[in-house]
């Protein structure tokens, strides 16, 4: 009988050391990987940052054209006359967006600085609080109005 106990004390260490070794590589494992990761993650985040940055430089390279187009617009004799605000990049179109506001009515409007094209407008004082949101979502909360 005490032969039979000995040989499963025997067995059960050997299993017992077994599974902590396996324990251990996949500890060790898993801590590699996640080193690996997170070199990873922060490698695409300087990638993403530093092509966010050049966006909103190439932005920046609009703002003589969009402020000539605007004032050609404005006629001496109308009553209604436009000014450039402000360009900024939009992550959520991938695309320069500038800010116009036209006078007297005080009327905002939002472009597509590559396209020309208008993408919405905005009455103030009605609509100013859809106009602050509308440019913190598309600025991805860069500006704050």
């Amino acid at each position: 009988m005490k032969y039979n106990k000995d040989n499963l004390k025997i067995f059960l260490s050997i299993i017992l050391v077994v599974f902590l070794a396996i324990i251990f590589v996949n500890y060790k494992s898993i801590s590699i990987n996640n080193k690996y990761l997170s070199r990873e993650i922060q490698k695409i985040k300087e990638e993403r940052d530093s092509d966010y940055f050049q966006k909103k430089i190439e932005c920046e390279k609009y703002i003589t054209s969009i402020k000539k187009e605007v004032d050609q617009n404005n006629n001496f004799w109308s009553l209604n006359t436009s000014s450039f605000l402000f360009i900024f990049y939009s992550p959520r179109d991938n695309s320069c967006l500038y800010v116009t506001e036209r006078f007297p009515d005080r009327e905002f409007f939002i472009f597509n600085a590559l396209t020309r094209s208008k993408i919405t407008s905005f009455k103030f004082p009605e609509q100013h609080e859809e106009y602050k949101k509308f440019v913190l979502d598309y600025s991805d909360g860069e500006i704050r109005l």
